[in-house]
């Protein structure tokens, strides 16, 4: 097997891959693995131990993916191997292509201390993540939303409550390590929401108190770059969504009552991270110029192993978690047909609320039966008004427990 799989036709095979960085490493872990299990078993045919191993202990997802690795390196060392090269011919490439693959230079950035003489001054730290949750992938939306920040464009996406689309954007203010300013956007905000108002510091003296926009320009001034979060963008007034326009395209300036001109400096990156749930009350799509200076993707449900790594963060048994996944589904389902109120939300959220509550129980004594009785009460029953839906929800609850009734 070694003269089929070896670090050497690995690194071939993934120098002809174009594909980023991150999924290149996933690719020659897999390879690896497959590289010492095969060692294991060198009598053997290549199909056989190729079956072996992808008939590990594995989970769905990660089988297809070995298994589409596999398949990609296997059918490219064969192809390779006809040809009787395994090093691919690189065509030199012309004055123009040259041109094309040279990097671009970045502009350089050199920060700027935040300048608080017309200011009320702010909390820096307080923009930094110190600690988030690991974000689980559903598809490859953070690849997309990487891709989108490293070339300086801005990023939407939309999907259900509670499928991640705020950790995601949390989770890449903590990998890239920038700022954040998170702005909960509905037809409230107000322009002086985000620009700011003039106020009085505590010596009485009349100074600008920057709003949320403004706080992500000076941030991304000082640091390189910021991230703004704009929650439920949807829901903005479209006279809102016109303020940001200039920091979203190469204005890079607005000029401010009060203030004079705010600026982006040379070299920093403001970017623009917009979550949308098409079904919420009170949404619109994004006008024309706002829609125009955004990428989009959409998150799909989340799949039930997918929910399973996101709700074991809490000490509960898996079985517990497994009827609340169950139970949720049912739950879902009445509401898709109207027999439950399809505008309230039932999703992931009140589903580790649901289970950290049931922890915090246990945790202090409370029997298993009753923390569980309680959280699913507050957390789903509870969450609609009429009775009927209510009694419908805890028929739901008693059929998914069955057998291991919570009462």
């Amino acid at each position: 097997m070694q003269n089929i799989i070896n670090a050497t036709k690995i690194n071939t095979f993934l120098d002809s891959k174009n594909i980023l960085s991150e999924t290149k490493d996933v690719y020659r872990s897999v390879l690896e693995n497959l590289e010492v299990f095969a060692n294991n078993f060198e009598e053997k045919p290549l199909g056989e131990i190729l079956s072996l191993f992808l008939n590990q202990d594995l989970k769905p997802k990660a089988r297809i993916m070995y298994n589409s690795v596999a398949s990609q390196y296997l059918n490219y060392i064969d192809k390779i191997e006809k040809m009787g090269n395994i090093e691919p011919t690189v065509k030199p490439a012309s004055p123009i292509e040259q041109k094309t693959h040279e990097p671009k230079q970045k502009p350089v950035f050199i920060g700027q201390e935040i300048d608080f003489s017309k200011l009320i001054k702010f909390d820096d730290s307080a923009f930094f993540v110190n600690k988030c949750e690991p974000y689980h992938a559903i598809g490859d939306e953070v690849e997309k939303a990487e891709l989108a920040l490293l070339s300086g464009r801005h990023f939407c996406i939309r999907g259900k409550a509670g499928t991640g689309k705020t950790s995601l954007g949390v989770y890449l203010a903590n990998k890239h390590n920038m700022p954040v300013v998170k702005i909960a956007c509905n037809d409230g905000v107000k322009d002086y929401h985000l620009i700011g108002s003039k106020s009085v510091d505590e010596n009485d003296q009349v100074k600008h108190e920057a709003g949320l926009l403004m706080q992500a320009v000076l941030l991304a001034n000082k640091y390189g770059k910021c991230e703004v979060i704009l929650d439920e963008a949807n829901t903005l007034k479209s006279t809102t969504m016109k303020v940001l326009n200039p920091f979203m395209d190469e204005t890079r300036f607005i000029n401010v009552n009060g203030y004079g001109k705010l600026e982006l400096i040379e070299g920093a990156q403001l970017f623009f991270y917009l979550t949308m749930n098409l079904n919420y009350a009170g949404t619109n799509d994004l006008n024309t110029e706002f829609k125009g200076r955004t990428t989009m993707t959409e998150i799909k449900n989340i799949p039930r192993e997918m929910q399973k790594a996101i709700l074991s963060r809490y000490n509960v048994r898996s079985d517990i978690i497994d009827k609340i996944i169950d139970m949720t589904e049912k739950i879902n389902y009445q509401q898709s047909i109207n027999e439950i109120d399809p505008l309230t939300v039932f999703s992931t959220r009140e589903q580790l609320t649901a289970l950290s509550m049931i922890e915090a129980g246990i945790d202090s004594g409370m029997d298993e039966k009753k923390a569980v009785k309680l959280a699913l009460s507050v957390n789903f029953t509870e969450k609609v008004y009429e009775e009927k839906q209510q009694r419908q929800i805890e028929r739901i609850i008693s059929g998914v427990f069955e057998g291991n009734r919570y009462e």
